[in-house]
């Protein structure tokens, strides 16, 4: 909690930006409280111009607030207008004493519209301002002083809010990183956990029927499935544990040994063909998770009696083909698992494909291309370890 906290919680930075606006927005009405006294403006005067370059400070801070919270203000172009029109219609009257409070005008447009349009106001603008001090009798030099004093006040404003906007990006970034991994990880263990529960409970399941046909007609292998169906249970147990900390990885050569051995005790004629070594790591892993995902809809989702799983180097591709008969319904395009094993195929550069032919069989085939995966001698030692026990069983 502490450390989301700290995440979350805005910059030094974009604390102290506003404080500094707040001190310009303080100096322009001290300007021209100041300016105007010194000119001898009669009291209503003064007190109505102090009035007006308050509400048009209040209307910049609005406009300033609004762009620093990354927020479009509500009904801004009629606020724009009305900061326009106390900004400007005073200039002028009050001459050199208002100079400066356009600048909160330029401010609150540069911040507003988009470039260049945005500029080419200003410097409308700027020019209106310069051609009003002018033709209201103000000298050469003042009347620039006074466009000058209107431009350093609309940038400095504008900066100091865009400062402020930009200054929590790399906490919002933050947060939006820790985000997305929460999410893949959410993801990941949804996925792994679907795969892992699937396969291994319908395993569990069929087991457990294998036994209950058994136990009036073999008792022996009756007691020989039980064993192998607590050994699944434990199984599982360590498996759902390594899930819940990102550690479980599966290997292609031990789940052609579990899918020969699970769907021969379902009475299904399961055949591998081989061509080659068989890949590790995350390539490996991937084409792992097709097969436990495929063996595990071939046993809830069909009436399979054949089975077959192909894998075989084609140029630049490894190509996994997994296909049964009994296949019935017609085909759903979607679904988590179909899902399940896009994702990990495309995470490591390949495709796959789901189809059902007209004569009952379904199949699954997924392409990787050569150079996202690594070849293992102990893979193929494990391949003939699992052959050599079959043809035992057999």
């Amino acid at each position: 909690m502490g450390e989301q906290t700290r995440m979350t919680r805005p910059s030094w930075l974009s604390r102290l930006v506003p404080s500094l606006l707040g001190l310009l927005l303080t100096a322009v009405v001290v300007t021209v409280a100041g300016r105007l006294t010194r000119d001898q403006v009669p009291g209503w005067q003064l007190a109505l111009a102090l009035v007006t370059v308050i509400v048009a400070a209040l209307v910049h801070l609005h406009h300033a607030w609004h762009v620093m919270t990354a927020r479009r203000p509500i009904a801004w172009p009629v606020t724009l207008a009305l900061l326009a029109a106390l900004t400007c219609l005073p200039l002028p009257w009050l001459a050199l004493g208002w100079d400066c409070v356009p600048g909160l005008l330029v401010g609150s447009v540069l911040m507003l519209l988009p470039f260049p349009r945005s500029w080419c106001v200003v410097a409308v603008l700027l020019c209106a301002e310069f051609m009003t001090l002018h033709l209201s009798g103000v000298p050469r030099g003042p009347d620039l002083n006074g466009m000058v004093a209107a431009w350093v006040v609309g940038v400095l404003s504008c900066g100091l809010v865009r400062l402020g906007a930009t200054a929590d990006q790399p906490v919002a970034t933050r947060v939006d990183l820790a985000r997305a991994a929460v999410m893949r990880e959410r993801v990941r263990f949804a996925r792994d956990l679907h795969d892992l529960v699937g396969h291994q409970l319908s395993a569990i399941a069929l087991r457990c029927e294998v036994a209950l046909r058994l136990l009036d007609r073999d008792l022996e292998r009756a007691r020989a499935e039980m064993g192998t169906m607590l050994t699944l249970i434990r199984q599982a147990v360590a498996d759902a544990r390594a899930t819940a900390h990102g550690y479980r990885e599966m290997s292609v050569a031990a789940e052609l040994a579990s899918a020969q051995s699970i769907l021969k005790a379902a009475g299904i004629d399961c055949r591998v063909d081989l061509d080659g070594a068989v890949p590790t790591g995350a390539a490996g892993q991937a084409l792992a998770g097709v097969i436990r995902e495929c063996v595990t809809n071939v046993l809830r989702h069909s009436r399979a009696r054949r089975c077959r799983i192909e894998m075989a180097r084609r140029d630049r591709w490894l190509r996994l083909a997994i296909s049964n008969d009994g296949a019935s319904g017609p085909l759903q395009p979607t679904g988590i698992g179909l899902d399940n094993i896009h994702h990990r195929i495309t995470s490591v550069g390949g495709w796959s494909t789901v189809q059902q032919r007209p004569d009952g069989w379904f199949q699954v085939v997924a392409e990787i291309p050569v150079s996202q995966y690594s070849l293992a001698d102990h893979d193929e030692r494990s391949l003939g370890a699992m052959h050599s026990s079959l043809s035992e069983h057999d």
